[in-house]
Parts: C-alpha cells; structure tokens; sequence
C-alpha cells in the first residue's frame, strides 16, 4: 500500500492507494477543540471506497485518530455523504463504507439537481424564462474558458459573494492546485455580453455521467437580467454532448436551517429536490 500524508497547524490530508479503481482519500480541518471536518467547504466529500473494500475506509479512519494531536479522547469527524439521486446513476459503482464498529449520528440535508435527459427550458420557471429571452435578445454568448482565466472567473465569484456577505469556500491558490492536478475534471464557465463577463462558473465532474457545479454567480452589473440562467443553459447543453445524465446543484442549507430562497433560485431552474446525508463520525482514541 501506498500511504499519503500532509500536515499543517489547521488541516490534514491523508490517502491510501491500492490500486487503480480502490481507493480512500480525505482532506481533514480542525472545526473545533476535538472535532474536525472533512473537505470543508465543498458540497460533498467523505470517503469513497471501491464496492466492499471497507478495510482502507478502516485504515484511513484509524490514521485520523493516530495522527490527530489532540488530547481529547473523544473525536468527531464530519463529511456528507454522495447525494440519493447519484445512485439513479450508478447505484453500485461506489459506496460510502464505513466499518460497523463505528458510532455515527446523521442528518438529511436539502440539495437539488437538473436531470438532463428531461430538462428544457420549459423546465424553469415562467419568471426565468423571460429573462432568459432578454439575455439572449441582449446577445448573450456561452463559452468555456481555459485553465489561464481561473482568476477571471474566480474574481467574480469572490465579488459575488462579497455583496452577499459571503467568503469563498476554497482559496484561489488550493483551487488553482486542484485544477492542475485534475485537469479532465475542472471546467470554466462564461456567459458573455458584450465585452463584459456577465457570469461564470466553475463546474468538476465528480461521478460517471454527474457534473457538479461547485461555484457560479453573475456580476452585479448585470444582475436585472439574471445572467446566470442563460449561463446554466449553456452548461446543460454542454454536459448533454459528453453524454452526462445529472447536473449537481448542491446543497441548500441544512435540515434545521434550509436556505429558502437558494432552494427557490435552483427550483426556479428546474432544480429537483433530494436528500444529502451529513454524518459524524464519533471516535475514540485509544
């Protein structure tokens, strides 16, 4: 076996290899005095394990525990788990495997998704609908940006989220890092009017015939047109020619405090509700 391992004073990175298709992998952050977060920030993250290969799930567990340098005896790891509609897709392909010794607690969080094969713009709501015709009257172009205007699109998307008091959930250095080591599986979105970006998205393929839209926003300059339905056009219609069956919405807050109006905004898309399981791990250091 082939063991990964990164530290720092906020974070922890931990991987097992055994061979081509079985694999465990987590990215590990401190959230509390004893308990800890896995990919924080993304929508979904855990550990993926080939179909009955539980014993790297085990190691990697007992590798948190081993490497953690808390004196607490008990520690609590949080991820979320692949949503339900992932297994319409490839209901046996991965599994999240956890060994039944392990003490969890969880919850059903609110997440959407657009199911391609259905999806038209007859999908979306009538008040998106006119907007989109005035997009495209106002002669809107779709395109996909190579990996050199990353810092385009993520200025953007920072600015976004700024007017709506929000932080970026990844630093542009980690995004840029993972963009160069997964270059088949990270896109770059723009809607254009004009000369001016209107909106962009950052989209990952992270399942067989699933692309999950990790970031997307429109900037502020042109926001009465609601750039960003044109722009999810664009992307359906590109994922439609790679053959992808599922576009990943993500979450919407949690079972105890849904985000009404991103539940409504995605809806409003033709978004369809499903579930994402958020699980703690409950650990003992011995």
């Amino acid at each position: 076996m082939c063991e990964g391992f990164y530290s720092s004073s906020n974070d922890l990175e931990i991987g097992f290899w055994e061979s081509e298709v079985d694999f465990s992998l987590a990215s590990v952050m401190q959230v509390g005095n004893a308990s800890y977060s896995l990919s924080p920030g993304a929508s979904f993250g855990g550990i993926l394990t080939a179909t009955n290969h539980e014993n790297s799930a085990t190691k990697l567990l007992e590798s948190i525990v081993e490497y953690s340098t808390l004196d607490a005896h008990e520690i609590q790891i949080h991820f979320t788990e692949v949503p339900d509609f992932y297994y319409d897709v490839a209901p046996s392909q991965f599994t999240t495997q956890l060994p039944n010794s392990i003490r969890t607690s969880s919850r059903n969080d609110p997440c959407h998704y657009l199911h391609l094969p259905s999806w038209s713009t007859a999908s979306i709501s009538k008040g998106n609908r006119k907007k989109l015709r005035q997009t495209t009257e106002a002669g809107c172009e779709y395109h996909q940006l190579d990996s050199s205007r990353l810092n385009d699109v993520y200025n953007l998307l920072d600015s976004n989220r700024k007017i709506n008091s929000l932080k970026m959930p990844v630093s542009f250095e980690l995004l840029q890092r993972q963009m160069e080591q997964f270059p088949d599986n990270y896109a770059l979105h723009m809607l254009r009017i004009g000369n001016e970006i209107a909106s962009a998205a950052i989209t990952v393929d992270v399942w067989p015939k699933v692309n999950y839209v990790f970031m997307w926003a429109h900037s502020a300059a042109w926001a009465s047109l609601s750039p960003t339905v044109a722009l999810c056009a664009g992307i359906v219609d590109w994922n439609r020619s790679r053959g992808i069956e599922l576009v990943d919405l993500g979450t919407s807050g949690t079972a105890f405090d849904e985000q009404m109006s991103l539940s409504r905004f995605k809806e409003n898309l033709g978004g369809i509700r499903s579930i994402r399981r958020h699980t703690t791990i409950h650990l003992s250091k011995r």
